[in-house]
């Protein structure tokens, strides 16, 4: 865990060498036998049957509310289970981890939560961003979706993403969708890629990232790490959680000036010495994400609430 004296049990986990905790009534007793101080919910989750164990401070990772703030992200079904599970996390828990600003706002407008009991901590240390990739594993990819020499992924807005389609296509590249969010862009090829190496994989041979979606939610921040660990330039909408993400490495426009975007896109694409400082900055941000910073935090924050 990168913690001294801390142990990690997943609930519901059958990886090797950690212990099963499918049942809450089993979680409940594993953790008085243990005399646990902290309960730490990584997954957003905190399960009903700790509500009533007394003298055991509860602590809750929430990662984003996306499915709240932006319907269209997921379906009916999924967003309706993710807020009942993150809402009961946030009413439940003495202390709630956030991983950006924007995010720990989100907890205190939708669910009333007292900013006193809401923290951030930036959980991108712990993250192992896939690289190193061989060149047949990427040319495998470029023959199995039919990736063409010069590409764009584009997460944006159908309005935006169409008009950036015939920009990306007047300087010889194309722009692709990747991932699952449910809004297509018309005139624009969807790719979804087998898990996050594929994506990181085919992030980095993408020519540029675009994130102009309104609501950005943790996939989008992922494939963002992606892009700066590879290099790749990142353009960014004004969300205040990509600016905390991505600092200066990135460069921002706003979506709703799809001609003012298109400009900054044909600057990206044409610049070389944009390009290069852009892909020094994003490797150099990725780098100041340490583990050990994280785990600083995380303690802090566990003794702040046994305090």
């Amino acid at each position: 865990s990168g913690l001294p004296n801390v142990n990690i049990c997943r609930v519901g986990s059958f990886m090797s060498g950690i212990r099963p905790l499918s049942s809450g009534r089993a979680l409940a007793a594993e953790l008085l036998r243990r005399k646990t101080d902290v309960f730490h919910g990584l997954d957003g989750v905190l399960p009903e049957s700790l509500d009533d164990l007394h003298g055991i401070m509860k602590v809750v990772t929430v990662n984003d509310l996306s499915f709240v703030s932006d319907p269209d992200s997921c379906g009916w079904i999924r967003r309706h289970i993710s807020n009942l599970h993150s809402r009961h996390a946030c009413l439940a828990a003495d202390r709630i981890i956030t991983p950006l600003a924007a995010s720990a706002a989100d907890v205190v407008k939708y669910y009333f939560v007292p900013k006193l009991r809401v923290s951030c901590a930036c959980p991108y240390g712990a993250v192992n961003v896939p690289g190193g990739f061989s060149g047949d594993f990427l040319e495998t990819l470029r023959t199995e979706y039919g990736l063409p020499e010069k590409f764009v992924i584009a997460d944006c807005g159908a309005g935006t993403g169409a008009w950036l389609a015939g920009a990306a296509v007047s300087l010889g590249a194309e722009i692709l969708q990747i991932g699952c969010r449910r809004r297509r862009i018309p005139g624009v090829r969807r790719i979804s890629p087998a898990g996050i190496t594929e994506a990181a994989a085919i992030i980095g041979l993408s020519q540029a990232y675009l994130c102009l979606a309104a609501e950005p939610g943790l996939q989008s921040r992922m494939h963002i790490l992606c892009a700066m660990h590879s290099g790749v330039p990142v353009l960014a909408g004004p969300d205040p959680s990509l600016k905390e993400l991505a600092g200066d490495a990135a460069v921002y426009a706003d979506p709703c000036d799809c001609a003012g975007t298109g400009n900054v896109l044909h600057s990206v694409l044409s610049d070389a010495h944009l390009r290069a400082a852009m892909s020094r900055k994003g490797r150099e941000r990725v780098s100041s994400f340490t583990p050990d910073s994280l785990a600083e935090h995380l303690m802090s924050v566990y003794m702040d609430t046994l305090a």
